[in-house]
């Protein structure tokens, strides 16, 4: 499971200045979605927020048209909630 985390995390890591060029400021809808994968227990979720939160910032994503959603998967009631989430 954590290979899992740090695979999905590194590749967002790696996505983001792609994401950054490939977003327009038209329309209200989404055009990308990134998807970020937390564990409280993870060492490197942990390394990495910073360096996301950094890139976010750098990029002003936030102001784009990028929609952020964070899956908590720290116990089975967080990862039960990930699970609705991703499948809604």
């Amino acid at each position: 499971m954590r290979k899992l985390v740090f695979l999905m995390i590194t590749t967002l890591i790696l996505a983001i200045p792609l994401i950054s060029n490939a977003v327009s400021n038209a329309g209200d809808k989404p055009m990308v979605y990134a998807v970020m994968m937390y564990a409280e227990w993870c060492g490197t979720c942990k390394a990495l927020d910073p360096k996301i939160t950094q890139a976010r910032e750098k990029d002003n994503l936030d102001a784009k048209n990028v929609l952020f959603v964070n899956l908590d998967l720290t116990d089975e009631t967080s990862n039960h909630q990930a699970a609705m989430m991703a499948a809604a």
